[in-house]
């Protein structure tokens, strides 16, 4: 499960990985929320992937 850090400046955007963490935690959690904040201040997607994501 993906959660959400609340709290941080517009443009960043804050993931905290909870358990197994599978694709779609990925599509449905990280990507809405990274569009998000590059909607609201532009910027910049920098992405890395873990190890063992299905």
């Amino acid at each position: 499960m993906i959660k959400l850090i609340e709290g941080l400046a517009d443009a960043v955007v804050g993931i905290e990985a909870v358990g197994k963490v599978s694709s779609e935690d990925y599509a449905e959690v990280v990507v809405p929320a990274v569009e998000r904040a590059l909607a609201r201040r532009g910027g910049r997607l920098v992405e890395r992937r873990a190890r063992g994501m299905t």
